[in-house]
């Protein structure tokens, strides 16, 4: 039945119950064989010894993938590498499985995802759940009331089950691949087809699926697939084309919920149905029909190409391993991220040490037709959210192979024009102003409504629209000199760096963006000056975007040891500032830096 251990070590338990079950037989001691004598019979004594050879499994859930691995991939660890422990035995005759996820569950892959990703975990739920349990970590952690917990004894890790069990899980293909199935063993699999399923206690029905994604706080969903692609088809927990096998004429369906399948009459009928019939298909027969499924053997039989794209089934360091990081496909993700550290659902751009240009990395999925045709795609920004005031900073048209968008080319390989393939594009641009609004090509020179002090930065491809990543904006103040070296005394040079932002006026011309600089003491004194000063513009920038400057400047001392200034001299300390000025971009006085200590 259930296990949550890994497939690399449960099966023991498999191979444990059959002995111990043939033992009973064998000893006479069989719970429920009846008697020779009514009148003594009590379950426990007076039993015939029944010389059985071979027992028939009937498991359920992830049971049904620890018996498939004793029957076909355990290993007796005291005899040579590599010699099957069910050779050895041959004691099984029958595997019937009962909602068992041969391929897979996506909701196993979303339970990982929740324990490894912040960004999912504090998502609502969508739909009805979502009313109920405000973030996704919430409700699997309220999953043992409705059936099963979700996690290990130290409540920071999944179970293994949610890793082995995961869609693409490397044990789960191991189990699949080209020598999947017992020649000796015969298989039959009930699924069941009912996906409500109850939550808090049972004052609601909900489907897992189009019920449990996970919606930004932002509006929208990071993650609408896993509705879109198995909200038909499911018991609320294993789909359909998981539990059932390659050669389907000995499956069944049963109109009931994943967790009900065992107790189900109709379950109990077919089961016994398939123990009394002789012609049950042999792994072999399974085998052919799989490999006729999928020649290639890389994606199971019946695993629909767009779960195999959007979901990640982690990695396995090595024989007897467990399965770690399996999840959610990062491009598959539906968002905005900047940067390498993830999807994070806010940063802050400084006017200095953000200005330029940022290529953020759009990803989510879209269908193989559309990016081979080429589709729209706009970066947009919006006041507040919810806002109507959307601003397109960028648009473009992109097709699969431009640059600037990349996509898996395995995946690309193995779908179908209506597939969907997940997808980076990090071919737009946008930026920040010295006001605090964002800038982008398309907006002609203006800003976004800087009333705020943030931004919201969403994006459209075709018909998906992203959920929205929150860019705050603080107002633009020039960083504080850094004092490199003082030297004091007469002659010693004082080194500076100055460092900050101006803004792009003229993108045509680099002449025509000119700005001053200026470095003053607190007492209004003018030490050093540089005025009309511009710099070479990069390619690609234009009107209204901040663009980063670094000055290296030196103040010396007199022969008295005084700090030269630009009209006259001044003995230390002093705390000293810089001021920058750029015509129609600052107010006449333009900004102040914090201060430093010079000598």
């Amino acid at each position: 039945d259930d296990g949550m251990g890994p497939l690399t070590t449960d099966w023991q338990y498999v191979w444990g119950g059959v002995e111990n079950t043939l033992s009973a037989f064998r000893d006479g001691d069989a719970t429920g064989v009846i008697g020779t004598d009514p009148s003594t019979d009590n379950l426990t004594n007076n039993t015939p010894m029944i010389a059985v050879q071979k027992v028939d499994i009937i498991a359920h859930s992830y049971g049904g993938l620890v018996s498939r691995w004793y029957l076909e991939q355990a290993t007796d660890p005291n005899q040579p590498a590599g010699t099957s422990m069910f050779q050895e035995y041959r004691d099984v005759r029958s595997l019937v499985e009962i909602g068992t996820p041969n391929l897979g569950s996506p909701l196993a892959n979303m339970v990982d995802e929740i324990y490894s990703d912040p960004l999912i975990a504090n998502a609502r739920p969508s739909g009805a759940i979502g009313i109920v349990y405000s973030t996704m970590m919430a409700f699997i952690q309220d999953l043992p009331n409705q059936g099963g917990p979700p996690t290990s004894a130290d409540g920071l890790n999944p179970y293994p089950f949610y890793e082995d069990a995961a869609l693409n899980s490397p044990l789960l293909n191991q189990l699949n691949d080209g020598a999947s199935f017992n020649d000796d063993v015969s298989y039959s699999a009930i699924y069941g087809t009912d996906p409500k399923w109850p939550v808090y206690g049972g004052a609601i029905n909900v489907n897992l699926y189009e019920d449990a994604e996970p919606v930004a706080p932002l509006g929208g969903t990071y993650f609408p697939w896993i509705g879109q692609f198995d909200g038909i088809g499911n018991d609320t927990v294993v789909p359909t084309w998981s539990a059932a096998l390659p050669d389907s004429a000995f499956d069944s369906s049963v109109n009931d919920i994943h967790t009900n399948l065992e107790a189900n009459s109709q379950s109990e009928q077919d089961v016994l149905g398939y123990l009394n019939n002789d012609s049950l298909p042999l792994g072999s027969a399974e085998r052919a029909a799989a490999d006729a499924a999928d020649p290639a053997g890389q994606t199971g039989w019946n695993a629909p190409v767009n779960d195999q794209n959007a979901y990640a089934g982690g990695v396995n360091s090595g024989p007897g391993t467990e399965v770690s990081q399996a999840g959610l496909n990062p491009d598959a993700i539906v968002g905005v991220a900047f940067g390498a550290a993830g999807m994070p659902q806010t940063v802050t751009w400084n006017a200095y040490g953000d200005a330029g240009i940022h290529h953020p990395i759009l990803t989510g999925m879209v269908q193989k037709a559309a990016v081979t045709a080429g589709v729209n795609i706009s970066l947009i920004a919006a006041d507040y959210p919810g806002s109507q005031n959307n601003d397109t900073l960028d648009a473009n048209i992109v097709k699969y192979g431009d640059a600037g968008v990349y996509i898996d080319p395995n995946a690309w390989a193995a779908a179908a024009s209506t597939d969907y393939v997940p997808f980076e594009i990090s071919s737009l641009a946008m930026g920040r102003g010295l006001t605090q609004g964002v800038t982008g090509p398309a907006l002609g020179g203006v800003q976004s409504d800087s009333a705020y002090g943030y931004a919201v930065i969403g994006y459209t491809l075709g018909a998906l629209s992203s959920p929205y990543t929150m860019v705050n904006l603080p107002v633009y103040t020039p960083p504080a000199p850094v004092v490199d070296s003082d030297v004091t005394g007469a002659g010693g040079e004082i080194q500076l760096t100055l460092d900050g932002a101006f803004q792009v006026t003229d993108a045509t011309n680099s002449n025509n963006n000119p700005f001053n600089l200026k470095i003053y003491d607190t007492s209004g004194d003018l030490l050093w000056q540089n005025i009309g000063e511009t710099l070479p513009l990069p390619a690609g920038v234009w009107n209204g975007l901040a663009l980063p400057y670094v000055f290296n400047v030196a103040l010396l001392h007199d022969a008295s040891g005084n700090i030269m200034g630009v009209n006259s001299d001044y003995a230390g300390p002093l705390n000293i500032l810089q001021n920058f000025w750029e015509a129609g971009v600052t107010s006449d006085s333009g900004y102040n830096s914090g201060t430093a200590e010079v000598q």
